[in-house]
């Protein structure tokens, strides 16, 4: 289990993202945007966070999470040339 914590009055721990942290995302993701967003927790659940191929991670200080980052490992099976 990969986990990084900080050390002091504003301890900040990163760690991978888990199924059970879903709605908590939603709810930062709709207090810090303005648009609607369409990330949904279909969405969210499908991508199996905390799966063998997820590479989401998230920042949380006092046990509230403050930032996120979404990724996923992908085999498509053809070369990359480029990434967006």
């Amino acid at each position: 289990m990969i986990e990084i914590s900080a050390i002091g009055r504003d301890a900040m721990n990163i760690r991978r993202m888990r199924r059970s942290d879903i709605d908590a995302v939603l709810v930062l993701v709709n207090k810090t945007t303005e648009e609607k967003t369409r990330l949904t927790y279909r969405e969210l659940a499908f991508d199996d966070p905390g799966g063998p191929l997820d590479l989401s991670f998230l920042a949380e200080t006092e046990g509230q999470i403050i930032g996120f980052i979404m990724a996923r490992l992908e085999y498509v099976y053809i070369p990359f040339v480029e990434v967006c």
